[in-house]
């Protein structure tokens, strides 16, 4: 059964659903544990939060499901990049994402899992990992990360998607990172969540549009990727994959991070008919801060691409963005909020004939894509049910060839259950 047969997540699901309706069943009865420990299976749901079934501090079972419905209207430019599928315009409904997670621990809280699965790509498995804290006191832990997971690298890639203030990730952010990977990361909580770190190896790239990107995908020779990452948050943890957008709070006291990720890159690619190692080189910095509704966010990504031929020289490349939203704060009585925002992102390919970094919508010619985006949104029930629509004026500029504008407008409705 390959990779992208549904019956893949459509069996995982029913054990889960198995599972969830045998616990409820003893959800009243006290049972007796290994040791003569005795625990009591206890089952809950919220609106927007799933279900969570809890036995002691030896097992929990989260289960949560998000869905994207989007209207997506593309007005194209005669000259349009291929990337947006000819000149044609084009005027449909999708399901951007529809997936379901399901979270918790095993034998104790340090041994916590995930596995996530998407129910509209051919990759069904998009999570799969046991972490284990493996040291905790009162102001730090360690841990280690072992599986298909999300490498950390950027800090608009890491956040979860339904926790995104804008319908989709920055230009930037899609192209330079965004990619999960398999491997191990180990990391670090320190000074009551103030200091993290990490450090992992992965099989593939962190950037999804590289050659050498993908899920479920193994390593092609035996030097793996390495990524490193440093965040500081100062007044308090704001998460890496928990990392929620928007100020919806209307914070009175400023809540802000830094940080920054390094790769080590290991890639092929084929160059002059024959396959050949790339050595990679990828620095991002990023920073993000929330106050009185106001919530920013901006990044940098710096790559370099030399392979292994004699005589050739790297191909280097650059992306950034910067944005911000305002969210209104409540009206008395009432819990839905409006949202508006401005980001603006743009990607640079320094040099011709790029050998790995060439998904973007240049593809290997050099040159820039540049991506204005303006939001309106409303969250009904904060991220939990919400609906956003933007509009993203795109020009794409190769040094070679002609020109493109194009503008893209989406709709789009999330809810969680």
């Amino acid at each position: 059964m390959g990779p992208s047969s549904p019956s893949v997540p459509a069996l995982t699901a029913l054990v889960a659903l198995a599972s969830c309706a045998s616990l409820l069943a003893q959800a009243p009865r006290e049972t007796s544990g290994t040791q003569g420990e005795v625990t009591e299976a206890k089952i809950t749901a919220k609106p927007g939060d799933g279900i969570k079934i809890t036995a002691g501090d030896t097992f929990s079972l989260a289960l949560l499901s998000w869905v994207q419905p989007q209207y997506r209207f593309l007005a194209n430019d005669s000259t349009n990049p291929a990337s947006n599928a000819g000149s044609a315009d084009t005027s449909s409904f999708r399901i951007k994402r529809a997936r379901t997670r399901m979270s918790g621990n095993l034998f104790s809280k340090d041994i916590e899992y995930r596995l996530m699965m998407e129910w509209v790509e051919g990759t069904a498995i998009k999570d799969a990992w046991l972490r284990w804290c493996f040291w905790r006191n009162e102001q730090n832990a360690v841990w280690a990360r072992f599986g298909q997971q999300k490498t950390l690298y950027g800090r608009e890639s890491a956040a979860s998607d339904y926790m995104l203030d804008f319908v989709d990730r920055a230009l930037a952010t899609n192209h330079f990172s965004n990619s999960r990977s398999r491997g191990i990361l180990f990391g670090g909580d320190h000074m009551e969540g103030k200091l993290h770190w990490t450090a992992g190896s992965f099989n593939t790239d962190v950037a999804s549009s590289s050659t050498n990107a993908g899920e479920e995908t193994a390593n092609p020779d035996n030097e793996l990727n390495y990524v490193f990452g440093i965040r500081v948050d100062p007044n308090g943890d704001m998460g890496d994959e928990s990392y929620s957008e928007g100020d919806l709070e209307g914070l009175t006291q400023i809540r802000w991070t830094v940080g920054a990720g390094l790769q080590l890159g290991n890639h092929r690619a084929t160059i002059g008919g024959a396959t050949r190692d790339v050595d990679g080189r990828d620095l991002n910095i990023h920073g993000a801060f929330k106050l009185q509704g106001f919530h920013v966010l901006g990044e940098v990504f710096l790559r370099s691409d030399e392979p292994d031929v004699t005589g050739s020289t790297s191909t280097d490349s650059t992306g950034w963005q910067v944005g911000g939203t305002y969210t209104l704060p409540k009206q008395e009585g009432k819990d839905g909020q409006l949202a508006v925002g401005g980001r603006f992102s743009m990607i640079t390919l320094d040099d011709a004939a790029q050998s790995v970094l060439t998904g973007t919508p240049l593809g290997a010619v050099k040159g820039d894509v540049s991506e204005l985006t303006a939001l309106v949104g409303y969250y009904y029930k904060a991220h939990k049910l919400k609906a956003q629509a933007s509009w993203t004026l795109q020009n794409v500029n190769p040094d070679v060839g002609s020109d493109a504008t194009n503008h893209i407008f989406e709709v789009q409705l999330q809810f969680l259950f």
